[in-house]
């Protein structure tokens, strides 16, 4: 296991590190270089 640093606003990120246990083959990267990158919706109503 690796520690991937992460800041963004996703559901994998936790204490500014990426939790995701697994990886597939990625598709392609977002915006913000993350091909796993899927928006939290934490704090929202």
């Amino acid at each position: 296991m690796s520690l991937i640093s992460c800041t963004s606003d996703c559901v994998y990120q936790k204490d500014g590190t990426c939790t995701l246990t697994r990886a597939a083959s990625p598709g392609e990267p977002n915006k913000d270089g993350c091909a796993y990158y899927v928006k939290s919706s934490k704090g929202k109503k």
